[in-house]
């Protein structure tokens, strides 16, 4: 099963760069509507942006639950005092170090356990000290439980619940604003192969335009149709014609709509459609579809996301009122 998926794999990457070979050389490109959508989620400026938003609002979520992480503090210091005393026993010079090391943890139940470790270094050179030099260390534990005011950790767990929803819910909408611009991708293919198709019927009218006014030329000259006649297969002729280079412009337009939004800067690069537009008859159930559209619609889930930050909010705010009381 491994090899089997390293090899489709391998297959995609090398039918991409097939596909963007084509497009930096400047050729003929033919594309389905598959190889659209996969260019257009690897091109489009809008949909990179929409896959940004999501990946930053992931950030928010680690900030978030960053309240639990253990924090490590350390601080040393130096002083030099030289100052005259008032009395020589007292020395004139006094050097003292400090060294502090620290460790605190907020457990999920409001809990914070802390311990810290310090060490002082004095040394005096006063005439009545009996030892010059001296070491204090000094290691404590603590441990602090809120009572009151988030109870056992109640803010801390509803905030960070509150924030994954909001993340979950900025997921939806770029997901969304990523499936609109794919439909927009799409629709402009489709476009494109309806103008391929019109310039097809066009070119095939101005075929037939030029047989019917070639036969009334020949037919002309032996006298066997009226001059209108013949004026007036000349007139469909050059009216065809014109509505071919109208169609052709169109054409034109629609290829370059179409490469905008695959943000494709090669000028010259035509672009054919390849695939033909299909629409195949369904039998839809209404229950079926009303169970599927509130499992599956992003917006129905975002709506009950805020439903239940709004519920979570009102327990932390009705936390709030209690007083600050905390077990140390």
């Amino acid at each position: 099963m491994r090899n089997r998926i390293t090899i489709i794999f391998f297959l995609i990457v090398f039918m991409a760069s097939n596909i963007f070979a084509q497009i930096n050389n400047g050729e003929k490109l033919n594309l389905s509507l598959a190889e659209v959508t996969k260019i257009a989620l690897e091109n489009n400026f809008d949909i990179q942006l929409a896959k940004y938003d999501i990946s930053i609002s992931r950030t928010s979520e680690q900030s978030a639950e960053s309240i639990y992480d253990t924090i490590l503090s350390a601080d040393a210091s130096y002083k030099d005092n030289q100052l005259k005393q008032t009395s020589a026993v007292y020395g004139t010079k006094t050097l003292e170090n400090e060294y502090s090391v620290g460790l605190s943890k907020k457990a999920p139940t409001g809990t914070t356990i802390s311990m810290d470790m310090d060490n002082t270094r004095t040394w005096n050179n006063g005439s009545t000290a009996t030892n010059y030099l001296n070491h204090e260390s000094k290691l404590s534990l603590g441990l602090k439980q809120e009572l009151g005011k988030n109870f056992f950790g109640l803010k801390d767990r509803g905030n960070i619940k509150i924030n994954l929803l909001d993340v979950e819910n900025s997921k939806y909408i770029n997901l969304d604003k990523i499936e609109t611009l794919i439909a927009n991708v799409q629709k402009a293919y489709w476009d494109l192969a309806k103008e391929y198709e019109k310039v097809s019927i066009q070119e095939d009218m101005v075929e037939q335009a030029k047989k019917l006014y070639d036969l009334h030329q020949e037919k002309l000259k032996d006298g066997l149709v009226e001059k209108p006649e013949a004026i007036a297969s000349e007139a469909n002729y050059e009216k065809r014609k014109n509505e071919l280079k109208l169609v052709k412009n169109e054409l034109s337009s629609r290829i370059n709509s179409l490469k905008l939004l695959l943000n494709i800067e090669d000028d010259g690069l035509l672009i054919t459609a390849v695939d033909t537009m299909k629409i195949n008859g369904i039998i839809v159930e209404q229950n079926d579809s009303l169970k599927k559209a509130i499992e599956n619609r992003r917006d129905y889930k975002r709506a009950h996301n805020d439903v239940k930050a709004k519920n979570i909010s009102l327990e932390i705010n009705k936390n709030n009122i209690w007083p600050e009381i905390n077990l140390n």
